[in-house]
């Protein structure tokens, strides 16, 4: 978790926090490459089926293509993932055993260093054809397979999450392509999906402006909340003066803006703040 604070000269610097505090629901948005994850902290958001389980959620900021992931707390080849189209509500729907989402940012290590595994990194399967890049806003899951190579007993495939004109897929640089989820089956997620939602509403391109839009913090102290409720408020705060970009005006009639604030190193931050809290400025 992250607090925005200003030096005595009037800097701004940035603070990790290591411990995330037990009032706060999630941690993040960190968001890379068009993809934003969230990390689950608060256990009464963490219902069935990953009750038990760590829960990381994974979208995209470009399309609909959302991951939710259950991690098992002591074997990884239990781990549980979910995955659908949160703009088309009757899409296609996955679920993915025993993978592990890979952040954007951490895509080159990968590929040259292979996946972390329990004795030493082990390194992505050959695939069927030449493998690309992703593309920004494509979410990534490898999974874990037997190897003939005596150097490496184990390697990873990749599975590529996009969405596109509402239309998901996920696909498999093995050829080994998933089958979608029976509706019974989708519905075990519903309530989890329905609890997780308001924390990645912005992540919504119907919901984000044509127009860019930028804010300027017009009180002393803003504090940045996780979902545009009073009771979500975080550790964050901007001060008078900082500048903001505001990617979601959705609910700015109920008092809320979704704001980026980019800091001095670069990290950027996404949340909730409150449209009393700010000037808003079209470019």
């Amino acid at each position: 978790m992250y607090k925005v604070c200003r030096f005595s000269a009037g800097l701004l610097c940035l603070i990790w926090v290591a411990a995330a505090s037990a009032d706060d629901a999630v941690a993040g948005p960190a968001c890379s490459a068009n993809v934003c994850v969230v990390n689950i902290i608060a256990k009464s958001l963490v219902s069935a089926p990953c009750a038990g389980y760590s829960v990381l959620l994974a979208y995209s900021t470009v399309s609909g293509a959302t991951m939710i992931q259950c991690s098992a707390p002591s074997n990884a080849l239990d781990n549980r993932a979910f995955i659908y189209d949160r703009l088309s509500p009757k899409g296609k729907t996955f679920e993915f055993q025993g993978g592990k989402f890979i952040r954007p940012d951490a895509w080159d290590k990968v590929e040259s260093e292979g996946i972390p595994d329990r004795f030493a990194p082990a390194p992505l399967c050959p695939a069927k054809k030449k493998r690309d890049t992703p593309v920004a806003g494509t979410l990534i899951i490898v999974a874990k397979h037997p190897s003939d190579s005596e150097d490496h007993p184990y390697c990873y495939s990749v599975n590529y999450v996009a969405a596109s004109e509402n239309v998901l897929t996920l696909r498999s640089d093995d050829g080994q392509d998933l089958a979608p989820l029976s509706e019974k089956s989708s519905e075990e997620w519903d309530g989890l999906k329905r609890k997780l939602a308001p924390y990645i509403a912005a992540g919504n391109p119907s919901k984000q402006l044509k127009q860019e839009v930028t804010a300027s913090v017009k009180s002393q102290k803003a504090s940045l909340y996780s979902a545009p409720d009073t009771a979500t408020a975080s550790r964050m705060y901007l001060l008078q003066g900082d500048k903001v970009e505001v990617i979601d005006d959705s609910k700015l009639k109920d008092g809320w803006c979704f704001v980026r604030y980019v800091t001095k190193t670069g990290r950027t931050i996404e949340k909730w703040a409150q449209a009393q809290d700010l000037e808003l400025l079209h470019k």
